[in-house]
């Protein structure tokens, strides 16, 4: 063991000893960020590699770091806690005890990775807690802050879930969906999860047994109670932390980096943008299908997440908001037709969904599970109907609203 973590776990941090520390170690935590980063499909291109790299030698050396990169934060936020850690939470020192009685195997750079590793995780989303941890730390906190911070984060990571079952369960309009899943997250759960946690089973899922009990108590008579449709939520759903992970771009105009990202992308270092908003683009759908009238400030979220898009995905949530944009402006004869588009690009297009067996489409039954993958002809589509549209009008109406919003967008 090195004399110098003998020293400090001795006679705790000088100043002489914080300095020696970051002169051993700094750039061991960055070049194992770099390696955890190129892991994990997160090092773009060799732009992206180079500015890194730049950045993590200017930390020790009196030189400007290249051009900044939107990683640069990442990899800022995982020094500050692996210092935090050293410094004031005894990484050191729970090194040195370990190692003296046996519960610690490595030396102490292979310890320093895996807290390294940690951070990362944890500034990607991906350390976040367990759905049962989120819930449990909902109604165990005591403080009004850490409660709505909880609130907040439960529901940007499960009110897609929420309004897909509450839609697959019930018919509802679009306030009814809005309020039923804000009154759920700020006043049901901590009302109710209480009880409910002391019968829960191994495998149970919190959170779907706790929207059986919201429905069975508030939905009567088709229609929610009185409580939940007055109630007006006030706690914003926070991003999902993971984002950070699924929108870091990939860039593919520099013609230098060619031969070095394809010897990457065979090593499995590069990760082209995902599509994370597939999931909530699914949702649209479903709502339009379910004849859900979209709210103005749904379309204005709408827009927002297209700029955080690229290439097919963004083409793909562009069309699902000239739509929704089509569907509240449009009169009721033409939203049907609408409709009657939908259901023809959505069951001829998209990610197939094919059910194990017929299942019998009507109007009044439309959603999207019924349809995905079934590959619906516009003459079925008229039998659902039970009248016809001029589909090449309908298609021309959808590609004016999709062009129109290009300018608007970009």
């Amino acid at each position: 063991m090195e004399r110098l973590l003998e020293d400090i776990a001795a006679h705790g941090w000088a100043k002489e000893s914080r300095e020696a520390f970051v002169r051993h170690y700094d750039r061991e935590i960055g070049e194992t960020i770099l390696h955890l980063l190129a892991e994990y499909g997160l090092i773009g291109d060799r732009r992206a590699l180079r500015s890194l790299k730049s950045y993590i030698e200017s930390r020790l050396r009196e030189q400007r770091a290249g051009p900044e990169h939107s990683l640069w934060e990442i990899v800022e936020e995982v020094y500050m806690s692996i210092y935090r850690e050293v410094f004031e939470k005894k990484l050191v020192q729970d090194y040195v005890t370990g190692t003296r009685d046996g519960t610690v195997k490595s030396d102490f750079v292979g310890y320093l990775r895996g807290a390294v590793r940690q951070r990362l995780l944890d500034a990607l989303g991906a350390g976040e807690k367990s759905e049962k941890e989120l819930f449990d730390a909902i109604i165990d906190s005591k403080k009004p802050d850490t409660i709505r911070k909880y609130v907040s984060e439960a529901k940007g990571r499960y009110s897609e879930k929420t309004r897909s079952y509450l839609l697959c369960s019930q018919s509802l309009s679009s306030s009814s969906l809005r309020a039923g899943t804000d009154y759920f997250f700020e006043q049901f759960i901590t009302q109710r999860y209480p009880a409910l946690r002391a019968n829960l089973k191994p495998g149970d899922s919190v959170l779907y047994r706790l929207l059986e009990a919201f429905i069975a108590e508030n939905y009567k008579q088709a229609t929610f109670s009185a409580d939940v449709l007055s109630y007006v939520g006030n706690i914003p759903a926070s991003r999902p932390h993971p984002h950070r992970w699924a929108t870091l771009a990939y860039h593919e105009d520099d013609p230098e980096s060619s031969d070095e990202e394809e010897k990457l992308e065979r090593a499995g270092a590069i990760a082209k943008t995902k599509d994370w908003a597939q999931d909530e683009r699914l949702r649209w759908w479903d709502g339009m299908l379910r004849c859900c009238l979209p709210q103005t400030a749904d379309l204005s979220e709408l827009t927002r997440l297209i700029a955080g898009l690229q290439d097919q995905a963004q083409r793909d949530t562009k069309l699902c908001l000239a739509c929704a944009a089509l569907k509240q402006e449009s009169a009721l004869d033409q939203k049907d037709d609408l409709r009657m588009f939908l259901v023809y690009y959505l069951s001829n297009f998209g990610a197939p969904a094919e059910p194990d067996k017929p299942i019998q489409v009507t109007k009044d039954s439309l959603c999207l599970e019924m349809i995905r993958g079934r590959a619906l002809s516009w003459e079925q589509i008229f039998k659902i109907f039970g009248r016809e549209c001029n589909p090449t009008r309908i298609k021309n109406k959808v590609r004016q609203k999709y062009e129109s919003l290009q300018g608007s967008l970009s």
